[in-house]
């Protein structure tokens, strides 16, 4: 029974002995083009004619306005989702991965 207890505690110190920090990627993956972090990098532009900033800008507005009301439950895919398909009912896209 000593020997089976001595094993077992030797099997526990070896684990404990191993000073080996585990590995830190230098930095995070970029997300997926298509992915809600994807589209929302990166900047947006009108697909038809370009239009003024004040223009975009209150596009942008109006879109988060129509989110906030979709999402009332405080749920953020549900608005960034909403937020998103906004802006392409409105001729907006996100400029292409670079």
């Amino acid at each position: 029974m000593r020997g089976w207890v001595a094993a077992g505690a030797g099997i526990l110190l070896a684990g404990c002995a191993s000073t080996a920090a585990p590995e830190v990627p230098a930095e995070p993956p970029a997300p997926h083009p298509n992915s809600i972090n994807g589209q929302l990098s990166r900047p947006w532009h009108h697909v038809g004619k370009p239009v003024s900033a004040e223009r975009q800008a209150q596009d942008e507005a109006k879109c988060k306005v129509i989110a906030g009301l979709a999402a009332q439950s405080g749920d953020e895919i549900k608005y960034l989702v909403t937020y998103i398909n906004c802006l392409k009912a409105a001729g907006y896209q996100p400029d292409p991965p670079s």
